[in-house]
């Protein structure tokens, strides 16, 4: 109607800057929770934990970082007990083994390997008592033959 107007196209270009401001901050949240969500289901808590914060940063009324940020505390809560109850089961193993109480020291190794399947030390100290088991009862059956 009015080309030469200049308000309009002001009005015009104005808008279409915010829209690009917009769609950049929707792809640096987009971006930034692909990142923190591949970060989670890798276990990668504390990477995850920066990244829900970032996007939280880039828009603070979401609800989605902040419930993931509540599910990361957990996990490191329930990681952190695990990790606890894992090094009370090895010290007591390793106490009892030193008292040679060895169906104790056993039973200690077999709950830590319970808790953390995939270490070593408890299957290999489980595998020395069970050793040291058949000897002493290998002992104990030849004393008795003897007797």
């Amino acid at each position: 109607l009015k080309p030469e107007e200049k308000y309009p196209k002001s009005k015009i270009a104005e808008a279409t800057a915010k829209i690009d401001a917009l769609e950049k901050l929707n792809k640096s949240y987009n971006d930034l929770l692909a990142t923190a969500d591949a970060a989670f289901g890798n276990g990668e808590f504390s990477v995850a934990k920066t990244k829900y914060s970032s996007a939280l940063a880039v828009k603070p009324n979401e609800n989605y970082p902040k419930e993931r940020l509540a599910a990361i505390e957990i996990k490191l809560a329930d990681a952190a007990k695990l990790d606890a109850d894992y090094k009370t089961a090895i010290e007591t193993g390793a106490e009892l083994f030193g008292k040679n109480d060895l169906p104790g020291a056993l039973n200690a190794y077999k709950t830590a390997a319970l808790i953390k399947p995939a270490e070593k030390l408890p299957a290999q100290k489980i595998e020395e008592i069970n050793k040291l088991l058949a000897a002493n009862q290998a002992k104990d059956e030849n004393y008795s033959l003897l007797i």
